[in-house]
């Protein structure tokens, strides 16, 4: 059974993600599925790229997978875990260019969306599967058109998946079951069968990436050191993400630390 999501619970996450629950489309907005169609797509990273002006076609689509992963794929999960709801962004929703400490952060403007109340594991579990293969579409030509390496790809959409269990669904005050259900969705996803990514590799790059945080000199927090480059450098920002594996203190860093992958088991 469809529902809406109360006006609260819009609002937290428009206060959480940079999404907007407006009905009327601005002309400079992108719909998201054209993003799917890869004369779009090359068009749109075009677009951007006056904004990121990089040298490299492949490091204007890494940048684009990070923020699709962060308006589309981790607002749904999110929903998942808080609301006990499957949103669907998808359809009807589109993009709109907006900077942010001179940096490009888009916006993305929801049209129109699904919200389903969720009754039972098999249910939040098929789900799961269901944001996988979507995000998947925008891996696939992404990778085609820019060129991006897929491991690559995956880890960006990897780093926001982490940090959003690791941290903002720990700061959505659930209680004690629901805090197991929302676990069990992280643990789903980084068990998920390899062949739910679509990829010619025979893992599941969600699981691949989940190393343990190490102390790096000058973090007040241990750094989970990506095992890829995002190249973040290259664009306008100019300068390396926070797990960055090409700075020297994160190099430094791992010369020092044994980094291995973490096991994520269910709670029962």
């Amino acid at each position: 059974m469809s529902t809406q999501l109360s006006s609260i619970d819009q609002a937290n996450l428009e206060d959480t993600f940079r999404i907007r629950f407006e009905k009327n489309q601005e002309d400079q907005a992108v719909a998201i599925s054209d993003l799917l169609d890869e004369n779009h797509l090359y068009s749109y990273l075009n677009q951007i790229n006056e904004f990121l002006q990089a040298d490299q076609m492949m490091v204007v689509g890494s940048q684009l997978i990070k923020r699709l992963t962060n308006l589309l794929l981790v607002p749904q999960l999110y929903s998942l875990a808080v609301y006990n709801k499957q949103l669907d962004l998808f359809e009807g929703s589109s993009i709109v260019t907006a900077m942010k400490n001179k940096k490009w952060m888009p916006i993305l403007k929801v049209g129109g969306y699904r919200a389903i109340q969720v009754k039972n594991r098999s249910e939040r579990n098929a789900y799961l599967e269901e944001n996988i293969h979507q995000i998947s579409q925008f891996v696939k030509v992404i990778h085609q058109v820019a060129k991006v390496p897929t491991p690559l790809l995956w880890e960006n959409v990897a780093v926001y998946v982490y940090k959003l269990y690791e941290s903002k669904v720990k700061e959505a005050g659930l209680n004690l079951y629901e805090q197991k259900e929302a676990w069990n969705d992280f643990a789903y996803l980084l068990q998920l069968d390899p062949e739910i990514f679509q990829e010619r590799f025979n893992f599941n790059p969600l699981q691949r990436f989940y190393t343990n945080k190490i102390e790096v000199e000058g973090k007040e927090q241990p750094v989970r050191v990506r095992r890829t480059c995002c190249f973040n450098y290259e664009t306008s920002a100019g300068k390396y993400c926070k797990g960055c594996p090409k700075s020297d203190v994160n190099k430094e860093a791992c010369l020092r630390t044994k980094r291995h992958v973490m096991e994520v088991e269910m709670i029962h």
